[in-house]
């Protein structure tokens, strides 16, 4: 079975799995693990090692790394590993040959384009793969980026191209939104999860079952802002004071119908979720005052005196209570307490009893 499926593994796939148990053979000297430095280069350490992979190339005929790395070389990716583990063993012993191998690839491959993806190229991107299949070093000499990068771009916004078809620049439809924002994670909401490493957005994709998990995140955190901004506002206008605001904005917008009112423009309503609060408010502060019937501006002006006489006497209340808890620090501190009239006091008490 073992061969069988060696045999079916195909010639390119069973070279790089050599090639990495190779390269993670080169960790380990005569048995003692090797000190590998990891993390990100730093210019100078990147510098180095850029002229050193420069020089090596030179050496092989090259005009320089990146000729050695370009698709139009005929070496092979087995024969350049075996260059750089030399590299690796004579100039940079902290690091592997892999690591090096790759960090030269990102700097100085032709296609290392290591910008921002825009829409033009992701659709381009997918047209290619529609066309072609999975030929990411043919989708790298025309984007100008690395096979891994086009590889991955793929993955983050298509899937893996597999099974269902994952749609891109269609608009959410709501059976779609409605099935992510049903996702629970432990028998939470995923909209009430604040942290996104707590959720597997591959599950969420599965569930949505037509978008990729790059895009179920880009939709969730869309969802989860509104979300919250929703929830502030709505916080927010249930305060007397801010809805006194909210008329008083309303008054100077000088217009005699409701229907000419531009909502959003009063700052409530978060962006992406319509008019819903301020105008929503508006509509109850008229129900509770009982002021609906009337016309526009004579409910406004109604609404007005009403809750500038609620704001003020709440505000007198609090000044009220503002001063007598000030009143109270200044007794306590004009008059301590005496350490001897606790004494006293028990003095007087065990007399008491004694008697």
């Amino acid at each position: 079975r073992q061969h069988l499926a060696t045999r079916r593994m195909g010639r390119r796939r069973k070279a790089a799995v050599a090639l990495l148990d190779e390269v993670a053979d080169e960790a380990f000297l005569g048995g003692e693990e090797k000190a590998v430095k990891k993390g990100k280069y730093g210019a100078a350490e990147s510098a180095a090692v850029i002229a050193a992979a420069n020089r090596m190339a030179e050496g092989l005929g090259f005009a320089d790394a990146a000729a050695l790395l370009s698709l139009e070389s005929t070496t092979s990716a087995k024969k350049r590993m075996e260059h750089f583990k030399e590299l690796a063993a004579t100039q940079f012993p902290d690091r592997t040959a892999l690591s090096l191998y790759s960090h030269v690839k990102r700097q100085c491959h032709p296609g290392a384009n290591k910008g921002s993806w825009g829409e033009d190229d992701t659709e381009r991107l997918r047209e290619l793969y529609d066309e072609y299949g999975p030929k990411w070093s043919q989708f790298a000499t025309e984007l100008g980026r690395t096979p891994e990068a086009c590889r991955d771009r793929f993955r983050q916004m298509f899937g893996d191209g597999e099974g269902v078809e994952l749609k891109k620049r269609e608009k959410w439809t709501a059976d779609e939104v409605a099935r992510l924002s049903s996702a629970k994670v432990d028998g939470v909401p995923v909209l009430e999860i604040e942290d996104p490493t707590k959720i597997s957005f591959v599950r969420l994709s599965n569930r949505v079952g037509s978008r990729a998990k790059y895009q179920c995140y880009r939709m969730w955190e869309k969802l989860s802002r509104e979300r919250a901004g929703r929830l502030r506002a709505a916080a927010l206008l249930d305060s007397r004071a801010h809805q006194l605001e909210l008329c008083q904005k309303l008054q100077l917008a000088h217009v005699d119908d409701e229907h000419d009112l531009v909502w959003s423009k009063f700052g409530y309503d978060p962006i992406g979720c319509g008019t819903v609060y301020a105008k929503t408010c508006f509509a109850k502060l008229k129900a509770e005052f009982r002021v609906e019937d009337r016309p526009f501006r004579a409910a406004l002006d109604a609404l007005v005196d009403k809750l500038t006489a609620i704001v003020h006497d709440d505000l007198l209340e609090q000044w009220e209570r503002e001063d007598a808890a000030e009143a109270a620090m200044r007794r306590r501190a004009a008059d301590p307490p005496s350490a001897a009239k606790p004494a006293a006091k028990r003095a007087r008490k065990a007399s008491r009893t004694s008697s």
